[in-house]
């Protein structure tokens, strides 16, 4: 009888085997889509639309833009192009792209550092900046425009 009765008492110790608390589901930030095309020209407005973005609205966050392929953006021959923007809402972010030298167009992943410090970033290439065309330059030197 004792040892049934102490079994029975280290089987209500543990709790009966679940809880009633309700575990709150992991928020993942992701990018969705951003406004594209965007010119090297800088001065676009763009909107990314994504979830669970953090921070509070009016944060500031930094975008970049990563070049898919290369290190095209000049004049320092870079694959990254870096402005800040603001954060809407959990869902979106506004900004204004920043001037860069860009010859011919690039497909680019977006990256959003975020106001606590986290980075999301696109799963796959979303915006496209269009460049100057390489026939705008003189390819050889000689004063004369190729074409």
């Amino acid at each position: 009888m004792r040892v049934r009765y102490a079994l029975l008492l280290i089987l209500a110790s543990c709790g009966g085997g679940g809880s009633d608390a309700v575990e709150a589901p992991v928020l993942v930030p992701r990018i969705d889509s951003i406004t594209s095309p965007l010119t090297s020209l800088g001065g676009d407005a763009f909107v990314i639309t994504g979830a669970d973005l953090t921070g509070t609205p009016g944060d500031t966050v930094t975008v970049r833009f990563i070049a898919a392929r290369g290190v095209p953006f000049g004049p320092c021959l870079s694959d990254t192009l870096e402005t800040t923007a603001t954060l809407v809402s959990d869902a979106r972010v506004e900004g204004i792209t920043p001037a860069t030298v860009l010859v011919g167009d690039i497909d680019t992943y977006v990256s959003l550092l975020l106001p606590d410090g986290s980075e999301v970033r696109s799963a796959a290439p979303l915006a496209r900046f269009i460049g100057v065309p390489s026939s705008v330059f003189d390819q050889d030197v000689n004063g004369i425009a190729d074409g």
